[in-house]
């Protein structure tokens, strides 16, 4: 009976582990792409200032 108990026990603890591990790896995902989104944003807003900046130059020369 104490061997039933105890893996009932185990059993039961395994669930909220799992899911918390589960979360923990949802935000890390979610995090990820948020920087991969940031960083490709920076760069095209930073090639597009330089085009723009490339444009004014040429004007005044």
């Amino acid at each position: 009976m104490l061997d039933f108990t105890l893996l009932e026990l185990l059993k039961n603890s395994l669930v909220p582990i799992n899911k918390t591990a589960s979360i923990a790896r949802f935000h890390k995902i979610e995090t990820d792409g948020e920087l991969i989104f940031q960083q490709f944003y920076s760069k095209v807003r930073f090639k597009t200032f330089l085009k723009k900046l490339k444009m004014n130059i040429n004007l005044t020369i």
